[in-house]
């Protein structure tokens, strides 16, 4: 994410110049200049805190995209949803935490990792909690989830 702001030292001033060179564009004002010659242009306060503002938006959707990676649980669930859609899990449209635990697969080795991860998907409307069932011999209840059925399409 450092790597990607620190860009934007270029970024903002050359966004200032293009809404200038926009707006001097659109007043009909914007003439060539031979190369041998020299004319300064100062750029206006409005188009930096234009610029400035693009970088803010900018800069959100960019910690948007790299929260995937820094949070494992959002990389999980995007892996999860992508299982599901391909069957390889729910294919009732139901599957429990402890399946997912046998499965072993990567990011999904321990109870709280699966909770936390279907808990996410929960929050995003692709799975809710059933309510857990007991087995018939007296066992710890069942932690299951049912699969929005738009997540399969």
């Amino acid at each position: 994410m450092a790597a990607h702001l620190n860009k934007y030292r270029k970024l903002m001033p050359a966004l200032a110049l293009l809404f200038e060179l926009a707006d001097l564009a659109a007043r009909g004002s914007v003439s060539f200049v031979s190369s041998t010659s020299r004319q300064t242009q100062k750029i206006g306060l409005a188009q930096a805190a234009k610029a400035a503002g693009w970088c803010d938006y900018l800069e959100s959707h960019a910690r948007r995209v790299y929260s995937c990676v820094a949070n494992p649980h959002h990389r999980n669930a995007v892996e999860l949803l992508d299982r599901i859609k391909g069957k390889k899990i729910a294919v009732s449209g139901i599957f429990s935490s402890r399946e997912l635990l046998r499965k072993g697969w990567a990011g999904f080795d321990n109870p709280e990792k699966v909770k936390n991860t279907c808990e996410l998907l929960a929050d995003a409307g692709w799975v809710r909690e059933l309510r857990p069932t007991r087995s018939a011999g007296g066992g710890r209840p069942a932690q299951e989830w049912e699969v929005h059925p738009e997540a399969c399409r």
